[in-house]
């Protein structure tokens, strides 16, 4: 199978939030619960309004921790490919002109990057600020 047509088979996932400051939706994989975030910040960058972009696995205990260890369950494609379907209907929805993404562990940066390279190669500008990667819209 392709990587590309790995990365194109998004499991379902539900909407859980959906408002002007925030977005956030859910899946589940291999019984574990995923969770993406996509939150507005306003003048975060230099006086520029951008979105946070962060995703990982909700803890059991309720609490709105995401922990974004590897699992070695052998779902990653199945993560991957949800999290950019949930990614693309979110700048689908909301427009937005910046996006960020923060890491500091090499492994997320590294995936960070993957994920740059397979949904922002061409309409959007990459740069690295402090241990975030950000992409701004290409006018």
């Amino acid at each position: 199978m392709l990587l590309n047509e790995v990365l194109t088979n998004s499991l379902p996932y539900d909407i859980t939030c959906d408002d002007k400051d925030q977005f956030m939706a859910q899946f589940r994989v291999g019984g574990l619960l995923y969770e993406v975030e996509c939150h507005f910040i306003k003048e975060i960058l230099d006086g520029t309004d951008a979105w946070t972009i962060e995703f990982g696995i909700l803890s059991d205990d309720d609490s709105d921790f995401r922990e974004t260890k590897k699992t070695n369950t052998g779902n990653q494609f199945a993560v991957f490919s949800s999290v950019i379907s949930v990614i693309q209907r979110f700048i689908t929805e909301y427009n937005p002109k910046t996006l960020m993404f923060s890491a500091t562990e090499p492994n997320r940066k590294k995936l960070y990057l993957r994920l740059v390279d397979t949904l922002f190669a061409t309409n959007w500008d990459v740069s690295h600020v402090h241990s975030c990667i950000v992409l701004t819209r290409k006018e």
